[in-house]
This record gives C-alpha cells, sequence and structure tokens, in this order.
C-alpha cells in the first residue's frame, strides 16, 4: 500500500538485512540473553497467567511447532511495521527523537489490551528495538530479538507449569 499509494520505494522499507555490520554480533548475544531472562521470567506465576496463549494442557512437538511458526510469523509483520516502515519512514520525515516517540507511543497502546505491566514495559523494549534498527539499518535485528522473546516465553511458560504435560508422541 506504501509503495503503490504513496510511491514510497521498497528499498526505503528494509526488507533485507545489511552486510558486514559488526552491531549483528552484538544482537546475537543479545538474542542469547533475551532467551534466558524469557525462560527464567517464564516461572512467574504473573508471566504464566498469559502465557502459554496456545492453551492446551499437553503438549506435543506439533504444538510447539505450531506455537513457534505462530509467533514468528506475527512478530515478523510486527516488526516489519513498527521498526521496517514506520521506523524507516518516519525517520526520514522527522528525525530521531519525533520517530522514537512516535514508535513507542504507538508500540506502547497496542500492548495495552495485554495489560498495564505489558504495556509498560513495551517502552524500554521498544527503544532498545528502536535502537536496534537504527544502528543496524534493518528491522531485522528487532524481529529477532523480538521473536526470541515471544517463542520463548510461550514455550518456557508452558514448560515451567505444571498444569502443562510434554509428550514426544501420541
Amino acid at each position: 500500500l506504501f509503495h503503490v499509494l504513496l510511491g514510497v520505494r521498497l528499498q526505503s522499507f528494509n526488507i533485507f538485512p545489511p552486510a558486514g555490520n559488526t552491531i549483528w554480533y552484538l544482537v546475537i548475544a543479545l538474542a542469547l540473553v533475551t532467551a534466558v531472562t524469557s525462560f527464567i521470567s517464564s516461572k512467574s506465576a504473573t508471566v504464566r497467567e498469559r502465557s502459554p496463549e496456545l492453551r492446551t494442557d499437553v503438549w506435543y512437538p506439533r504444538h510447539v511447532l505450531l506455537a513457534g511458526l505462530g509467533w514468528l510469523f506475527y512478530i515478523f509483520g510486527y516488526e516489519y511495521f513498527f521498526r521496517g516502515i514506520l521506523w524507516f519512514l518516519c525517520l526520514d520525515a522527522f528525525g530521531f527523537l519525533p520517530v522514537l516517540a512516535i514508535n513507542l507511543v504507538l508500540y506502547a497502546a497496542v500492548h495495552v489490551p495485554k495489560g498495564r505491566f505489558m504495556a509498560i514495559g513495551s517502552v524500554p523494549m521498544g527503544i532498545i528495538l528502536c535502537l536496534l534498527s537504527y544502528y543496524t539499518g534493518s528491522f531485522h535485528a528487532a524481529f529477532l530479538i523480538h521473536a526470541v522473546m515471544a517463542v520463548t516465553t510461550e514455550i518456557a511458560s508452558a514448560w515451567n507449569n505444571p498444569a502443562y504435560q510434554f509428550r514426544i508422541n501420541n
């Protein structure tokens, strides 16, 4: 729509990750820290109240795959919009601080239905994701971190919840 209606070039959306950017070492380290943090936080009752979103008492490998792929698909679109299209189009139009404020307000607003904890927590996370997009020149780092957090929280919340069981075969 942005391309067809507004004539914005597809290259403006930073669809492809940049090559040769050394910050990717930091991104991989941050992804590992995110995975560990998500796993640890998934043990809390507060997190387990809203996760996993796939509410099935017995988890088979197909459930893990479905949950993981579902989150990857969802987060890709989410980050492509927030840190791809919105971030880079507004960055060109308004500059760094205004686009950061716009992005954070909208990002927090879409988290409001998930509760106050998620809406407030989305602000520092949004800052990190915006900075990653800014310094890498792409939304891919934000997607990777957000996807690791979502998938790890989903699966670890089920794993750490005594109400759920994991089984290998039917």
